[in-house]
């Protein structure tokens, strides 16, 4: 059985990649150059929708619900407060085998 992907761990790995990119740009924007901060943050995308999927898949619900990351301007917080209070879900969840 995979390892249940709780709130608090959505959470936590939130909070650390944020910070992660706030002190990216101004280390690494200051001192290199900008394009290096962006692929920072190009990374931090991908790790960004891969936490927002296990997240989703946790809770019972299909990886796919993150497309509303799509969503002009309220998408991204839409999303982040939807898997940040989705409660898990282990009782016949599809994806935790």
């Amino acid at each position: 059985m995979k390892i249940p992907y709780t709130i608090k761990n959505y959470w936590i790995n939130v909070g650390v990649s944020f910070l992660i990119a706030m002190l990216s740009n101004m280390v690494i924007g200051l001192l290199v150059g900008t394009e290096i901060a962006q692929f920072v943050y190009l990374v931090l995308l991908v790790y960004w929708i891969n936490i927002e999927i296990r997240r989703f898949h946790d809770a019972n619900k299909s990886g796919w619900l993150g497309l509303i990351n799509l969503v002009p301007g309220i998408g991204t917080f839409a999303a982040l407060i939807i898997a940040g209070v989705l409660q898990s879900n282990y009782d016949n969840n599809r994806w935790l085998i």
